[in-house]
Formats: structure tokens, C-alpha cells, sequence
């Protein structure tokens, strides 16, 4: 993106304030655009699926859960984003230990 900085010359009426323009070409709209839609397409598959989806971060903070995953274990994303996946394992009700369970608390810890 180009940036066009205007001089105080160029604006009286409010000389003491820098003023930036963007400049946008077409090219990088097409390219937003197409990141949008990608996202709305991401987003509808993570909210259709019927299968349970947890996002976390790096420390292992939980960031988004899907609506198959709140009608799986009865924890809303309001209950559960924020907190730590740790709450998960010790919490009986959610995650019973399956292999798969087990290989994914092994992959954070």
C-alpha cells in the first residue's frame, strides 16, 4: 500500500495536524477481497461442521470453540474462551481418553 503524506502547504484549514492518505490500487482490493471470502468460506465450515473444534493459542488459551463442540460437551464459548485447555482434562465431562485425547494433550504438554 502507498502512502501519500500531505503537506501542511497543502492544508490550511488544519496545518498543525499530519494528514496521511492511503492509496489503494486495484489489484490489492481484488487481493482483499479474495482473503474476505476466504475468511466467510473458513468461517462458515468452522461453524457447520459436526464435528468438535477448539482453537487455542500458543499457550494453550482457548480462543474459539464451534457450535458442535458446545453441543458435544454442554460448555458454551462464553464458559470456555479465555481459559485454559488444561480446564478440559480435568473436567470429566468433556473429554473422556481416547487415543486421539491422549496424543492431542500429549502434542501441548
Amino acid at each position: 500500500m502507498q502512502s501519500l503524506s500531505i503537506t501542511d502547504q497543502q492544508i490550511n484549514p488544519d496545518a498543525q495536524n499530519n494528514k496521511t492518505i492511503s492509496s489503494v490500487s486495484g489489484q490489492e482490493r481484488n487481493g482483499v477481497r479474495k482473503k474476505e471470502k476466504q475468511l466467510r468460506l473458513f468461517a462458515h465450515i468452522f461453524n457447520s461442521i459436526n464435528e468438535g473444534i477448539i482453537v487455542t493459542d500458543a499457550e494453550k488459551s482457548m480462543l474459539f470453540i464451534n457450535p458442535a463442540f458446545s453441543n458435544i460437551t454442554d460448555y458454551s464459548a462464553n464458559d470456555l474462551i479465555g481459559k485454559s485447555l488444561d480446564l478440559l482434562h480435568r473436567e470429566p465431562k468433556v473429554l473422556s481418553c481416547t487415543m486421539l485425547q491422549r496424543q492431542l494433550y500429549c502434542y501441548w504438554n
